[in-house]
Parts: structure tokens; C-alpha cells; sequence
């Protein structure tokens, strides 16, 4: 399993009731990744998508920026697993883009200096609509993650601000 989630809901102040279970499998040999969501009261979803480049689950977008910018290049393409909380796991083609340096500001530190890259999906003609995750990270090697500031995790959640701690 490349990643495995279950949603659940609190009824009635007394238990939990599974809600959903969505998993994301690669299959090796095909160079794919199959995608079931089942959600209760819907019939199982399945789809089978080809891996035609890097493939970066959401979570681990900073590590992937890390080692982007040890790189020369100024942008990157990679195919992004993004989360089911917007009701299933979906594969995108994300574009990534540096976009140089700019004074941050992290709450409880002095302003610094930062690296900024943002993440785009590529979904085609609606691109332009795409919500834009920026990322910060510091300015020279090994490019800590600083900060995001973006969607929570998917379409349909809140816009967050996200500061990892000293």
C-alpha cells in the first residue's frame, strides 16, 4: 500500500462508524497505480492509472522540494498522489516552479530569508482555477522546510498556514 486512509465519523456521541477506506496500491510490473475508494452507501471505485513520472505522495512534497533545489533546474514535473478527504485519492500531474527568494515570516522567529517554490496540478484546461500550494524553505543547503500555505489537503478544504517548529 503506497498509502491507506480511513475516514470515520463519531454517531451520536458514543461510537465510531466507518465512513470510507481509500488505497493506493503500485503495481510494479504495469508501472501504475491502482486506486480503489469505498464509501459506504456508494459502489467501489476503482481506477488504474499509469505512473509516467516521479511519483510524490502529498505529504512528502518538502522532501521532494529539498531535493529540487539542490538542483539547477527552475522547474519540475512530477505526478502527485493528493489526498481522498475531498472524497477519494486522485493523481495529478503537478508542476513545481521556483520562484526565488523572499523574506518570510514565521510567528515566534525573525523574519527570514526563504526559498519559495509553489506545486500547480496540471488539470488541463481548468489550470488556471488549480489552487496553488506555495512552499518556503531556507535559502541554501540542505533547504529546510520552513512553511506551506495552501489548501489543508485536497479541493473543497480550508486554506492553511502551516510553520514547522524550531
Amino acid at each position: 500500500c503506497l498509502w491507506c486512509e480511513k475516514t470515520v465519523f463519531e454517531k451520536r456521541g458514543e461510537s465510531f462508524e466507518l465512513m470510507a477506506t481509500y488505497v493506493a496500491t503500485l503495481d510494479e510490473k504495469t508501472s501504475s497505480v491502482k486506486i480503489e475508494n469505498r464509501q459506504v452507501g456508494r459502489p467501489v471505485s476503482s481506477s488504474q492509472q499509469p505512473v509516467k513520472r516521479p511519483l510524490v505522495l502529498a505529504p512528502t512534497f518538502p522532501m521532494m522540494n529539498e531535493a529540487f533545489l539542490k538542483q539547477d533546474a527552475p522547474t519540475l514535473t512530477v505526478q502527485g498522489l493528493v489526498s481522498p478527504s475531498t472524497g477519494g485519492f486522485q493523481l495529478y500531474e503537478m508542476n513545481v516552479k521556483k520562484l526565488g527568494e523572499q523574506m518570510v515570516a514565521v510567528p515566534g522567529r525573525e523574519n527570514r530569508l526563504a526559498q519559495k517554490i509553489s506545486i500547480v496540478p496540471d488539470v488541463g484546461i481548468f489550470s488556471s482555477f488549480a489552487p496553488t500550494s506555495i512552499f518556503f524553505h531556507e535559502p541554501q543547503a540542505p533547504f529546510r522546510f520552513l512553511s506551506y500555505e495552501g489548501l489543508e489537503s485536497g479541493m473543497g478544504t480550508p486554506s492553511v498556514i502551516v510553520y514547522l517548529p524550531d
